[in-house]
């Protein structure tokens, strides 16, 4: 297993990280850590020989515009879909700014239907104390 970064390194995961409440909720549950080798995915194809993915899910917790500077390589000659839930405006305006500039079609998935997304601080006024995140749909133009 990997985890993608911006950077190769290695990195302690914890499951009471990723789970958060959960372990608060069940007392039971115990918490778990382990080490894995944290690789950018340009590291992961191209220097590990891996194939290239088709489609990228990411959700990252705001660390959205890093793990889109570690795939550079790969947004630029394989060009693979990319699903991306942002958290928070900063990285939404990041994440979208730098896909426009890479010739990706940007749509918001939302309630109300797809919204196409032209403009890297378009959805900033969604953003509320109690709505932090959404999801985007990129794909290559």
């Amino acid at each position: 297993a990997y985890e993608i970064s911006t950077r190769d390194w290695s990195s302690d995961v914890c499951s009471s990280d990723l789970l958060g409440k959960a372990t608060e909720r069940r007392p039971g549950l115990q918490a778990v850590a382990a080490t894995v080798p944290a690789i950018t995915l340009d590291a992961f194809v191209y220097d590990l020989g891996n194939p290239a993915p088709d489609l990228v899910k990411i959700d990252v917790e705001s660390a959205e515009p890093l793990v889109l500077a570690g795939a550079r390589r790969l947004l630029s000659e394989k060009r693979p879909r990319l699903v991306i839930e942002v958290h928070g405006p900063r990285a939404c305006h990041d994440t979208i700014a730098d896909l426009l500039a890479r010739n990706y079609r940007i749509t918001m998935l939302a309630k109300e239907g797809r919204i196409a997304v032209t403009a890297a601080d378009q959805l900033r006024s969604r953003f509320r104390k109690n709505k932090w995140t959404y999801h985007l749909l990129a794909l290559p133009t």
